[in-house]
């Protein structure tokens, strides 16, 4: 792995280990509930990387985040042009079902809340500092140089 995708891959690592958490929260109260929040994360991270990263210029040779970009090659082709309306409705809506279907039952954990929102919060903090700083995607909102 190149030392200058660490943080990318970090930041996935730990947003991925905050589902993780949301899902061992919800499998105690209802394994139908909780293999359903799995089937959610399953089929909404295609939905983002479409959405999304296979707009970004940067996603074949150089994503910061490693693996959305090889997933965009299994993925139609698109144009890397401004993002609109759909592009955004397309990651705002899955990720907020995989941020929110949990949050009841890891609210009934203290333990289990604090950590899925702390993971989450330093994944998005390593994002920002240095992830976006080394992206070349001039179309992203994010972008900030």
């Amino acid at each position: 792995m190149l030392k200058d995708r660490w943080h990318g891959v970090l930041s996935i690592g730990l947003i991925g280990l905050a589902f993780v958490l949301g899902f061992v929260a919800l499998l105690p109260y209802s394994s139908s509930i909780a293999f359903g929040y799995l089937l959610v994360l399953v089929l909404a991270v295609p939905v983002i990387v479409f959405s999304y990263c296979s707009k970004c210029l940067c996603r074949v040779y150089a994503c910061g985040h490693v693996f959305p970009g090889k997933l965009t090659l299994w993925l139609p082709e698109r144009k890397s042009d401004a993002y609109g309306l759909a592009d955004y409705t397309g990651v705002i809506v899955p990720l907020l079902l995989m941020v929110g279907i949990p949050q009841y039952w890891l609210w009934k954990h203290t333990y289990l809340f604090s950590a899925f929102w702390v993971l989450l919060a330093i994944a998005v903090a390593e994002i920002r500092a240095f992830v976006c700083k080394g992206c070349g995607n001039e179309h992203c909102p994010l972008l900030t140089k």
